[in-house]
């Protein structure tokens, strides 16, 4: 180990640009590594539980930074009992997913997989496809008001959409218009779109009532968590004309979704993709650099640049 380097364990495979950021001034150790209890931090994300168990091992922990918006893969009750800091980059990313949210909506108004299978299949003169939905005058409930939610919010306005968003706290601004039930916000809308966190507290919060109350009309967008939805329910209105439609970027179960999602033609399915652009890359590489050097600037130094 480098004595001039903070320890770090690293539970997954990190890209080159995020290694190359830290290199200087972390030691990036993987647990087949022996990681010596001195291990200062963690960085995490997708597939990288952090539990009490694990935090146990390593009694000198003081941050876990998560290469991703969500949190839901670290237990936050036993680090904060533990004094340890928890910390994600959804702002870095919050574009990209926006970006993806408000694109999965555009395919699913305008049924692009559809169309774009109707020319491949060289049936065009047939023009059997139904006309598309313009997004203007639509309206759109967006469930959580972050940096992500934020930011669907402002491009759908730019398409002349009606806004609202739903939250159990009103917002700090009055930018848009706040529902504090999330069935309430869904009867108004006829989009709805997920940008929460995956906790306890939003599990199944997406139920066969929300649906209900979406209508046959309605389209879901979830580019938040598959732990949001019931996806059993979901999977029963999409089936029999409940609601109109939906895009999904999550699934409960990852990487392996409900095969009866692939059989329905009126669901558009995205490998959770929501950050993958490489815009967002190299901005997830420079935030998690910084969250690590505003922890350990005593020991790091701070980074500007």
């Amino acid at each position: 180990m480098n004595a001039h380097r903070v320890p770090l364990l690293c539970l997954i495979d990190l890209p080159a640009e995020a290694v190359s950021a830290l290199r200087e001034r972390y030691e990036l150790l993987r647990p087949e590594d022996g990681v010596p209890d001195s291990c200062r931090g963690i960085i995490t994300g997708y597939g990288g539980k952090v539990d009490a168990t694990l935090l146990a091992r390593y009694p000198n922990i003081e941050i876990i930074a998560c290469f991703t918006s969500g949190r839901d893969m670290v237990d936050t009750e036993a680090a904060s009992r533990k004094g340890i800091d928890v910390v994600s980059n959804g702002a870095a990313l919050a574009g990209s997913v926006a970006d993806l949210a408000v694109a999965l909506m555009l395919a699913s108004a305008r049924e692009l997989p559809a169309l774009d299978a109707h020319v491949r299949s060289g049936r065009w003169r047939e023009r059997r496809y139904r006309p598309g939905i313009l997004l203007s005058g639509q309206r759109l409930g967006v469930a959580g008001y972050g940096a992500i939610g934020q930011g669907i919010i402002r491009r759908a306005m730019a398409f002349g959409m009606e806004v609202a968003t739903f939250t159990r706290r009103p917002p700090h601004d009055n930018f848009v218009r706040h529902f504090s039930d999330l069935k309430t916000m869904t009867t108004w809308a006829n989009w709805l779109v997920l940008a929460l966190p995956g906790d306890p507290s939003t599990d199944g919060i997406v139920n066969e009532d929300v649906l209900k109350a979406l209508g046959p009309e309605g389209t879901l967008i979830n580019i938040g968590r598959g732990s949001l939805v019931d996806e059993a329910a979901l999977i029963r209105m999409l089936e029999t004309g409940g609601i109109r439609g939906a895009a999904l970027d999550v699934f409960e179960d990852e990487p392996t979704p409900n095969p009866a999602f692939a059989k329905l033609a009126n669901v558009i399915l995205s490998p959770h993709q929501g950050a993958n652009t490489s815009a967002a890359l190299s901005l997830r590489s420079k935030a998690l650099r910084e969250m690590l050097d505003d922890k350990f600037q005593d020991a790091a130094g701070k980074q500007n640049c």
